[in-house]
């Protein structure tokens, strides 16, 4: 007499019996195919992984800049505990806690 298998998997043996019995052919099924829509999401992946490539050398470079403005923490150190440096005509603020590096533009507005 044949042992009986365990609950789990005759459900799964079920299971696979109604999913391959479904058709997976027709509207609303089958993969819909926009060129537009392919196009432009090539386009994007694209960009993407440029980014992607890119991020390790931007996070060493910032993580460069960090040690250096702590490096010249005297002379740079704000009331209230920000570094605070000015490069041309941008702002270098990094903010106390978890860090945060902020590189903004300084604009001058001329008087009119």
């Amino acid at each position: 007499m044949a042992k009986p298998q365990p609950i789990e998997k005759r459900k799964v043996a079920r299971r696979s019996k109604r999913q391959a019995e479904l058709q997976i052919e027709g509207p609303g099924v089958s993969p819909l195919h926009l060129p537009e829509v392919d196009d432009l999401a090539q386009r994007y992946i694209k960009e993407r992984d440029k980014r992607l490539i890119q991020t390790p050398k931007e996070v060493a470079a910032k993580r460069m800049l960090i040690d250096a403005l702590h490096n010249h923490e005297k002379e740079i150190t704000q009331p209230d505990g920000q570094l605070v440096y000015r490069y041309d005509e941008m702002k270098i603020t990094l903010i106390p806690g978890k860090e945060k590096l902020r590189v903004e533009e300084i604009t001058t507005s001329e008087p009119e």
